[in-house]
């Protein structure tokens, strides 16, 4: 992070999603402390952090298994990043 900062780079750091299936309540309880803590330390240290897992992603249909996207879900995860308001992408001229 020190990095980042010094170098005037903004930090993006991006919770993929995983499938409800291998949300079992053991591992959505930690999931839902990870993003607690990760909301948190985004304030914290001035980080931006975007939690996709909340989103509609989590259908199996774009998963090869239940935590590893398959090329769709990549797409579509690119797609959310890419056009995700919070980043601060750099003007095209």
């Amino acid at each position: 992070m020190a990095f980042t900062s010094s170098n005037n780079i903004q930090l993006v750091f991006v919770n993929l999603p995983i499938t409800d299936d291998y949300l079992d309540s053991v591992r959505w309880s930690y999931e839902v402390e990870f993003n607690r803590q990760m909301k948190q330390l985004s304030q914290e240290y001035s980080f931006i952090f975007i939690n996709l897992s909340e989103k509609v992603l989590r259908q199996y249909q774009y998963f090869v298994d239940p935590s590893h996207l398959n090329r769709y879900g990549a797409s579509l995860v690119a797609r959310e990043i890419a056009t995700n308001p919070t980043i601060p992408w750099p003007s095209v001229r």
